[in-house]
C-alpha cells in the first residue's frame, strides 16, 4: 500500500487512498476510516490514486457504512477511481447515487 491521507473541511473528512488496498493492509484502512469519522459527520473515500483492491476492501467499506449508519453519519465514495476498481464495486452491487457512490 502506498498511503492513506485524511483531509478535513468543516464536518467532512476525505480519506484519500493510493496504491493497493488488500487484506494485508485492511487494518490500516479501517483505522483511517474510524479516525475520519471522529469529529466528522460525513466521510468520503477518494480512490484517485488507487491501483487495485481485493474483496476484503469491499467488505471493509460495507462494514464502515454500517458503522456510519449506527453513528448517524454518512459514508460515500468519490467518483474518481480506476475502471478495474469501479468494475469490482459494480460487480458487488455497490451502485451510483447522485454524483458519488454510496454503499
Amino acid at each position: 500500500m502506498s498511503g492513506l491521507m485524511i483531509n478535513r473541511s468543516s464536518n467532512v473528512a476525505v480519506v484519500t487512498c493510493s496504491g493497493l488496498l488488500t487484506v494485508d493492509n485492511s487494518d490500516k484502512v479501517r483505522q483511517a476510516l474510524m479516525d475520519a469519522f471522529s469529529g466528522s459527520e460525513r466521510v468520503i473515500i477518494d480512490f484517485d490514486g488507487l491501483s487495485d483492491v481485493d474483496s476484503s476492501f469491499c467488505q471493509l467499506v460495507c462494514s464502515a457504512h454500517n458503522a456510519a449508519a449506527r453513528m448517524n453519519k454518512k459514508l460515500s465514495m468519490s467518483e474518481r477511481c480506476p475502471e478495474q476498481v469501479r468494475q469490482l464495486f459494480d460487480d458487488l452491487g455497490i451502485t451510483m447515487a447522485g454524483s458519488e457512490r454510496t454503499v
